[in-house]
């Protein structure tokens, strides 16, 4: 007998150790994980082993087969289990594998953009296109390590390539690329798909200049395209076969697009030149204007680019003050302004997205009244379309009419132009910096050495760290819980209204995220109002009083850090400029980072670190049970969530059948029912269809037939009017209006108080 209690012994041991496993690798958790099925096949198999062997316990088993299949089984026993083994281990192997490729990816996109900034600080003189062809291709050689390549500058108007610099290669080989039609070849191919190619087959390099490539065996062409512009193509030669890969394009995108940007300006600075030559040549004295312009593209050399321009835009018509802005999600943003003044009154702010959306130049005016009751024109400005983006420059003059002229026109275009790289080269190089900050972040987070102790000062840090990716007039919250409410303790600001700030589990974003433990975010003004409206009258005052004189956010988030699977930290972000880089791909940065840092913790933690913090009540030794009725998935969670927090027992249904059901069978102490209507009577959803809907005035009043004791709870949605007196004689004791706070709740449940809420 006690062998047969050690073979039964060998499953329930394999799972145990199955669950540990896939408990402490967070395997079920996973998505997209290699090696999972192995583990699991691995696993199972040598399940079955232990099965097999436990039925060979059987007395009569070796009466059940031919004498000759025995062995056969005890081969195919050892083959399974070694499959089994084989399996697992693999599986974790490529487990494992796949995380180390993560920190490898990592490192990967810091080394590209290390490599852009390397090249941007090397190349921030205004050198010559040629010379910067020249420094720019040395650096991306060495960095591939490879030492041949060219470049090849597009002339539009004899359709042709010119060699503008080499590297590595002989002169024989420089005279046969040197001559170059557009046409029917990969180089054009590149440019017209603006796509890189990657090709072996040099005979579709066309003409000569493929016999200057008989050495090479590997070719990769990155056109130079800025806009819809056509401006040249970089190629790089090796002698390696299938050396280039798209991995290598993804690493040399950034800098090609930054290069492509500065070419384009040197272009334009060179026509500008020659407009200037021509017209001193037949006596136009344009000098003033070309002085405008000169001043302008010297704007492009500054430290912040934005800021410079639009300060030299203001004398494009002797005006007072400009602005550089545009249209994001429909609401104005305000790239750069050469004053103080950071906003307009409603009815001009309205003036100029209706003028900005139509995309034409207009000159608005605003009038005043002088003492003599006649009225002047008190300021005077001119709105002007960039691109075709939803972008503007505005100048304004304060006193006086602003206007232009005909030959003003055509400077305003150049302007124009210009704007649109500046702000193009603007978000791309803040888009650059908030990723590179974020994938610096992750790293951090790979190298940080947990402790118990720690954990809250390290989230500290963390949340110091996320305030450096958005923009600095944001306002980050660190909530922490306590008992069953959230308080912020750490912020980027210091207000009076923090410390008032409570927000009960299931309230607003922060409590919702604390139920249902993922991240979440709204963007654009509209959106994000709605969004604070969920939360309490109170908390909804005081976070308000937070941002001030402000319209108000365009961005919020909110973002869990879970400790033993529960939510014990939430960092909640407003900020009130759009990101660079997008909402979406911030909010996805933000989520990697704090699920990241969540795994990290969860690792270190103790399962029963903080195990008494989660009380709401002093005794739990007899813990009321809950039927929480509700045809809504979110509230039912946002309801369960509350309820086990104050330790009840906690049974839910989504329709009204169920419900009777359970109610009958188990005979809980309290019901919540969830309403949609003022006097209840909206149907509750049923999955049989044989049976009638009930309302929730029909639920309560069955429940009372059954059970008068029972406790009858009726939750009302947010904003529907309620008469109460058909709810009350239906059959509920209690009414609770979202939103309503936990202690709400909890006072009813533990009978502290028997008043109507």
């Amino acid at each position: 007998m006690p062998e047969i209690y050690v073979h039964f012994a060998y499953p329930v041991l394999i799972i145990v150790l199955a669950l540990f496993f896939i408990y402490r690798l967070k395997i079920a958790r996973t998505k997209n994980t290699g090696g999972v099925g192995l583990i699991y096949s691995g696993l199972i198999l040598t399940f079955l082993v232990s099965i097999i062997f436990l039925v060979e316990q059987h007395p009569g088993f070796s009466d059940w087969f031919l004498e000759g299949i025995y062995p056969l089984i005890v081969i195919l026993e050892f083959t399974i289990l070694a499959a089994g083994l084989i399996l697992f281990v693999a599986g974790l192997a490529i487990y494992f594998s796949h995380w180390g490729d993560r920190v490898v990816e990592i490192d990967i996109h810091l080394n590209k953009l290390k490599l852009l900034e390397k090249i941007q600080q090397e190349c921030r003189a205004p050198y010559p296109v040629p010379e910067l062809l020249s420094r720019i291709l040395s650096t991306l050689l060495q960095s591939l390590e490879e030492y041949a390549g060219a470049a090849y500058l597009y002339n539009q108007d004899n359709r042709t390539y010119t060699l503008a610099t080499v590297a590595g290669l002989s002169e024989t080989e420089v005279e046969l690329l040197s001559d170059y039609q557009y046409g029917r070849n990969v180089i054009s191919e590149a440019i017209d798909n603006d796509t890189p190619l990657i090709t072996s087959d040099f005979r579709s390099f066309g003409g000569k200049a493929q016999l200057a490539l008989i050495g090479f065996n590997s070719l990769l062409i990155f056109p130079l395209i800025s806009g819809k512009t056509k401006l040249g193509v970089l190629l790089f030669f090796s002698e390696k076969k299938s050396h280039y890969t798209e991995e290598i394009i993804s690493q040399l995108a950034p800098v090609v697009n930054w290069l492509s940007a500065r070419i384009e300006i040197s272009q334009i600075g060179r026509v500008l030149k020659r407009s200037k030559q021509f017209s001193e040549t037949t006596g136009i004295q344009t000098s003033d204007q070309f002085k405008k312009l000169k001043d302008i593209l010297s704007s492009f050399g500054a430290d912040d680019p934005v800021a410079s321009f639009i300060i030299e835009c203001r004398k494009l018509a002797e005006a007072d003050e400009a602005w550089l802005m545009g249209l994001i999600d429909g609401d104005l943003t305000i790239y750069g302004r050469s004053s103080d003044r950071t906003d307009f009154s409603d009815n001009f702010r309205a003036a100029l997205v209706n003028a900005i959306s139509k995309r034409k130049a207009v000159v608005l005016n605003q009038e005043g009244t002088d003492e003599q009751g006649q009225n002047y024109i008190a300021r005077s400005s001119i709105l002007y379309p960039v691109g075709t983006n939803d972008d503007a420059i505005l100048l304004m003059k304060n006193n006086g009419t602003i206007s232009i002229s005909d030959a003003d026109q055509k400077i305003f275009d150049i302007a124009a132009s210009l704007a649109e790289i500046v702000i193009e080269n603007s978000a791309f190089k803040n888009s650059e910096v908030s990723r590179r900050k974020g994938f610096e972040i992750i790293n951090d987070i790979f190298k940080i050495k947990l402790g118990s102790r720690s954990s809250e000062k390290d989230i500290v840090k963390l949340t110091n760290k996320v305030t450096g990716l958005i923009s600095s007039a944001s306002i980050v919250l660190l909530f922490k819980r306590r008992n069953n409410h959230f308080e912020v303790i750490h912020s980027n600001i210091d207000h009076d209204a923090l410390q008032s700030i409570v927000i009960s589990m299931g309230e607003g974003g922060v409590g919702k995220i604390a139920a249902l433990k993922h991240p979440d975010y709204e963007s654009g003004f509209t959106n994000v109002a709605r969004y604070l409206e969920q939360y309490h009258q109170e908390n909804s005052i005081q976070i308000y009083k937070l941002f001030g004189d402000s319209r108000g956010p365009v961005f919020q988030g909110d973002y869990p850090i879970l400790i033993n699977n529960r939510v014990d930290y939430v960092i909640s972000i407003y900020d009130f400029r759009p990101n660079a880089i997008g909402d979406i791909e911030i909010h996805q940065l933000l989520s990697i980072l704090t699920g990241l840092f969540s795994l990290r913790l969860e690792l270190t933690k103790s399962n029963n670190e903080n195990e008494n913090e989660n009380q709401f009540i002093e005794s739990t030794a007899n813990s009321p049970s809950v039927l929480i009725i509700a045809d809504q998935p979110v509230i039912l969670d946002l309801m369960t969530s509350m309820c086990h927090s104050m330790n009840c027992k906690v049974t839910s249904s989504g329709n009204s059948g169920e419900a009777l059901s359970i109610f009958e069978s188990k005979k809980p102490d309290i019901v919540i029912v969830d309403i949609l209507s003022e006097d209840g009577t909206q149907k509750i959803n049923i999955s049989d269809l044989a049976q009638k809907s009930l309302s929730a005035r029909d639920i309560a009043s069955r429940i009372k037939e059954v059970s008068p004791k029972t406790i009858t709870i009726a939750v009302a949605g947010w904003g529907v009017a309620l008469d109460e007196d058909k709810l009350i004689n239906s059959g509920f004791d209690y009414i609770l209006q979202k939103p309503f706070k936990i202690e709400q709740l909890n006072k009813i449940i533990f009978g502290s108080g028997k008043v109507k809420e």
